[in-house]
């Protein structure tokens, strides 16, 4: 778990890095974003692997259960992204998407670690 959350944090400021050091301007909910999916992913992963070691049998179930409670929350918190800051929205979204691309990839690579032992 220590090693996925380093993973999630190394994202996190290589994506502030590279934002702050190229000089692009962050999005108006851009460190909201951040926040949020890291600690939706953290706190889902850390559900699953628990569910995977206790219960194994159902750890498929919930994956694809978790998949359409994210989708789903994930489309409200744009939702209202989008109802905040009309101007900004498409580099909100264009940022809140790269971000969950890059944490979902760590999160499938370290359930699948999990998954084939």
């Amino acid at each position: 778990m220590i090693r996925f959350i380093a993973f999630l944090l190394l994202i996190s400021l290589f994506v502030l890095g590279a934002i702050y050091g190229s000089g692009i301007q962050m999005p108006s909910n851009g460190l909201k974003s951040l926040a949020f999916l890291f600690l939706a992913t953290a706190g889902l992963f850390y559900y699953l692997r628990s569910t995977k070691e206790e219960r194994p049998e159902i750890f498929v179930q919930l994956y694809l259960l978790t998949i359409a409670v994210k989708l789903l929350a994930y489309g409200a918190y744009l939702g209202l992204v989008i109802w905040e800051d009309r101007s900004g929205a498409m580099a909100n979204v264009v940022f809140f998407m790269i971000v969950y691309v890059a944490f979902t990839v760590i999160e499938i690579t370290f359930l699948w670690r999990q998954v084939s032992r």
